[in-house]
């Protein structure tokens, strides 16, 4: 049995929020805040609701690259070398929807690859709040929700053994801003050298 599941905090991580603008929140403000707000409850989000164009804000600079992890728009946007990867586990719910082009701020400059917009699709309630002393209080001692520490360090968090079941990828309902992988998932993206990019750190499995 694995001991190990993946932790990201790519949801809270500010570095990975770029200065960028998605076709949908131009284009249906409205239907964007709902497919935003299904995306980070870890529900399933239809492709229509997810861009198919980016480009560079206004007061963004103009780039040779863009990672292979960002946010735009609240968006998590992946590159084609991440996507295919975690395209080849269990997504349950999930899915990878392609971007047609990522753009400099010009909306005509195409910077260089091919993107997909990463929905995680799958709740669980796994999270181990009495094994992760290092996790905080969400809104109160108790609230039953929990936020991730300030500082992230491999095992300072800890799941049920069911997290083990079901998707590889997944939100967990207690634990604000998560997003887990398997530790497949994890070993993949590692492996590709891509563990820093998608802010992943190992959490232990516990019994409970």
């Amino acid at each position: 049995m694995s001991d190990t599941v993946w932790i990201s905090n790519v949801l809270a991580d500010p570095d990975l929020v770029l200065m960028m603008e998605t076709d949908i929140v131009a284009s249906d403000r409205g239907g964007a805040i709902e497919a935003l707000n299904l995306l980070t409850a870890g529900k399933a989000v239809t492709e229509d609701m997810c861009p198919k164009e980016v480009w560079g804000g206004e007061s963004a600079k103009w780039i040779d690259r863009v990672p292979d992890v960002f946010l735009a728009n609240g968006y998590p946007i992946v590159s084609e070398r991440a996507a295919s990867l975690i395209s080849s586990f269990d997504l349950g719910q999930g899915a990878l929807f392609p971007i047609k082009a990522v753009f400099q701020k010009d909306r005509t400059t195409r910077i260089p690859g091919n993107f997909f917009c990463w929905i995680f699709g799958n709740t669980k309630s796994a999270f181990a709040a009495a094994a992760s002393p290092d996790a905080r209080p969400f809104a109160g001692p108790n609230s039953g929700r929990w936020k991730m520490p300030f500082v992230h360090m491999d095992d300072q968090l800890a799941v049920s053994v069911s997290a083990l079941d079901g998707a590889d990828v997944w939100v967990d309902r207690t634990l604000f801003k998560s997003v887990f992988v398997s530790e497949r998932v994890g070993k993949a993206l590692n492996e590709a050298g891509l563990l820093k990019a998608f802010r992943l750190f190992r959490c232990r499995v516990v019994a409970g």
